[in-house]
């Protein structure tokens, strides 16, 4: 067990590195990462190594993270949101060998790769900085659907609110990066990069969803005034192709999650996230601050762990 304790080099980035460095005086052929909350299924460890050690990239597992029990419908729609994030999406740019955004836990990395990025970073939402680190480094991450690591969103509304916070303070801030994907994928001819730069740019769906809305009634409001209707027809069709493809995400993925009935919240989730974005417009960013975790975890367990591994074991 390692214990670090520098109040001036907070975030999850500079526990990692800070673990990473401990391992150098013997290090192993590929790390892995995982929160400390975190559940993995049988042999999904197993698999992440196998395909970061025999592909010699960065790999990341499907990690859900599940509503708790008794959750309110807004839990719910979080928790189908972030299903469509970190599974749904990545699985659909696996199929056509693309590479995948990192999400915070069930990590594998080869021990050279994680020599060619700086992890000590003070970044809200590491998982994304480090995405792009790797990606301009070669070195893109790689989806494995067949690895599954869950973890539960927090009980406590004040912890998953600072939570949600931090995801889309991070996110936004991290969105300016897509151009540096975008011009190395002109320079390099690189269609996987420009792809994972189309993947880093998209939105969250509230905020897909509002922006959607506001530009609708843009156009409409425009062409009702007299005004050319094509914009407002052009938004139509977009605005309908999103919700369609939510409404079959929904229909294949987020039925455990989202009853037909918890749809009808989806408008009150959307504005109870409306200060986030303000905030964040005003200048009020978010810091990294660890997520509360709840008292069935135990303070034992409230910490960052990486794991090491040689070569992996035809058995398991």
């Amino acid at each position: 067990m390692l214990e670090r304790n520098e109040p001036d080099r907070r975030g999850k980035g500079y526990a990692l590195a800070f673990a990473v460095e401990s391992l150098r005086s013997d290090p192993p052929e590929v790390v892995v990462f995982m929160d400390a909350d975190c559940v993995p299924a049988t042999a999904a460890i197993s698999r992440i190594v196998s395909l970061a050690s025999s592909a010699g990239r960065p790999v990341q597992a499907a990690y859900r993270i599940l509503p708790p029990e008794g959750a309110s419908p807004s839990s719910r729609v979080s928790g189908f949101a972030v299903e469509l994030k970190n599974v749904v999406r990545p699985t659909g740019l696996a199929r056509f060998a693309m590479p995948c955004l990192l999400t915070g836990s069930g990590m594998a990395f080869p021990w050279d790769t994680l020599q060619r990025v700086n992890l000590a970073s003070g970044h809200i939402v590491e998982d994304m900085q480090l995405t792009v680190d790797l990606a301009r480094a070669g070195h893109p991450p790689r989806f494995c659907g067949d690895a599954e690591f869950t973890s539960r969103l927090p009980i406590d509304q004040g912890a998953a609110l600072e939570q949600r916070r931090r995801w889309e303070h991070g996110h936004l801030l991290t969105l300016r990066r897509a151009a540096l994907l975008w011009l190395a994928a002109i320079r390099g001819v690189n269609l996987p990069l420009a792809v994972l730069g189309l993947e880093l740019a998209v939105p969250s769906l509230t905020l897909l969803g509002l922006a959607g809305l506001l530009v609708g009634c843009a156009t409409i409001g425009s062409a009702m005034s007299g005004r050319d209707a094509t914009p407002s027809i052009v938004w139509a069709c977009g605005f309908g192709a999103i919700l369609m493809g939510v409404f079959i995400a929904w229909i294949r993925f987020g039925r455990e999650y989202v009853s037909p009935r918890d749809l009808l919240s989806v408008g009150s989730y959307m504005i109870r996230k409306l200060p986030i974005y303000f905030s964040f417009m005003l200048g009020k960013r978010s810091e990294w601050v660890r997520t509360r975790r709840d008292e069935a975890v135990g303070s034992d367990h409230d910490r960052q762990s990486a794991e090491r591994h040689g070569p992996p074991d035809e058995s398991e």
